[in-house]
């Protein structure tokens, strides 16, 4: 088990190098539900399915659209 606690450990460490503030100490679930709710939010409106994303959502598409367009 000795293996085990050492990826736990390095794990646990990374955690609270990499995630911003109180999300080193979320569990799993949390950080999923994080992870996959931050891009944008799926809306139905009318006979319309819209994705509204998040501001650095928006600024990370319109950059790859940029640099994409350019080749």
């Amino acid at each position: 088990m000795p293996a085990q606690r050492a990826y736990l450990q390095s794990a646990q460490r990374l955690k609270t190098l990499a995630l911003p503030g109180d999300l080193p100490e979320a569990r799993p679930k949390r950080l999923r539900f994080r992870v996959f709710n931050t891009v944008g939010k799926v809306v139905q409106h009318a006979r319309y399915t819209l994705v509204r994303l998040t501001t650095v959502a928006q600024q990370v598409l319109v950059d790859w659209l940029d640099t994409t367009s350019k080749r």
